[in-house]
């Protein structure tokens, strides 16, 4: 199973104004569907595994799952999810040390 997270808009964007101006035969312009297709079917070509880790509890966890992602070859990225009550504060001294992507949901 494969968990993609596709932030759909900034891709259409990215196509529409980073190809060169595409029409069909009505002169509607097409750019921006063309580059959002091949841009998703280069991602869904990928076979970039998917990994969880376990719930962070301290700081210290939090920098080192950090730490191990960043020297991970094969992590991508990170995401996070934190409930407004969690301590955000928490994943700082961490996020300083970050070199890769990160997203982070929050919830209430």
């Amino acid at each position: 199973m494969k968990l993609m997270v596709i932030d759909g808009n900034s891709i259409v964007n990215r196509a529409f104004y980073g190809i060169r101006l595409l029409t069909n035969s009505e002169g509607t312009p097409t750019n921006a569907v063309y580059g959002f297709l091949n841009i998703l079917n280069k991602l869904l070509a990928e076979d970039i595994p998917f990994c969880c880790e376990t719930t962070v509890k301290t700081p210290e966890e939090a920098t080192d799952t950090i730490k191990a992602a960043n020297f991970d070859d094969k992590c991508a990225g990170i995401i996070t999810w934190c409930h407004t009550f969690s301590p955000s504060k928490m994943w700082l001294n961490g996020l300083k040390l970050l070199q890769k992507p990160w997203c982070h949901f929050a919830t209430q």
